[in-house]
């Protein structure tokens, strides 16, 4: 694949790893907070049943929240990777360039809006409704 010569490839380098460093900040510190079982006292043997679930509840929102933070952090591995490899910028799905506007608002995107749109309306026909 050619590399794309009409974008700063810089500028979303650049980004890319300021947001790669705010999410692994991000990830130290809710894994210190799990560390430090904050949630102890109300998960005690004896403690009340609500309370067990309120603190299952809390622990469980702070796993998704690194969890949301691991899969962004791999994205923009990704992306890192396709700088190196000088396909940044151009979508993995049908090779066309992916907008600047686009990889501004999002810059880990592997995706132009055409095939995104597309890949979110094939997974919502595959998810059943209730």
């Amino acid at each position: 694949m050619a590399q794309r010569r009409d974008i700063d490839i810089s500028e979303f380098e650049t980004r890319l790893r300021q947001r790669r460093a705010e999410l692994w900040e991000d990830i130290r510190r809710e894994l210190e907070k799990h560390e430090d079982q904050q949630f102890t006292d109300l998960i005690q043997q004896g403690a009340d049943p609500d309370d067990r679930s309120v603190a299952d509840l809390l622990v469980d929102l702070n796993l998704s929240e690194i969890s949301r933070d691991v899969d962004e952090l791999r994205a923009i591995e990704y992306a890192l990777a396709r700088i190196r490899a000088g396909s940044y910028g151009i979508c993995q799905s049908c090779g066309r360039p992916i907008s600047v506007e686009r990889l501004r608002a999002i810059p880990e995107t592997p995706l132009c809006i055409d095939c995104q749109t597309r890949a979110e309306e094939r997974r919502d026909t595959r998810t059943p409704s209730l």
